[in-house]
């Protein structure tokens, strides 16, 4: 359950945006990063935190003064959290190498 975040960011101000979510809202957690574009996650929109951090977007970007580009919102799906937990079991029975060679 809960709620995905997705923003364009500019590239040089990724660092100041990261930063800047840590701050406004500690409870959103990163998933996944690529070249500008930031997936966080959520558990909820009750919390205060979240309020702020939405009302200094739209501030920043009024203002211009804001490193997002675009954003985004929806519900986590099914899909999303199958494909979590499949990644999740795909990481942990990777064979772990020794001396550089995969054991037999």
């Amino acid at each position: 359950s809960g709620y995905r975040l997705s923003f364009i960011v500019d590239v040089p101000r990724i660092d100041e945006f990261k930063a800047l979510v840590s701050q406004k809202l500690p409870s959103a957690k990163l998933e996944e990063e690529n070249a500008g574009s930031l997936v966080y996650s959520i558990r909820s929109l009750e919390s205060n935190d979240v309020n702020t951090f939405f009302y200094y977007l739209q501030a920043s970007h009024v203002d211009g003064s804001s490193p997002v580009r675009d954003w985004g919102m929806k519900n986590t799906t099914l899909e999303d959290v199958f494909m979590a937990v499949a990644h999740q079991n795909a990481a942990s029975s990777v064979p772990a190498a020794e001396g550089g060679k995969v054991p037999k």
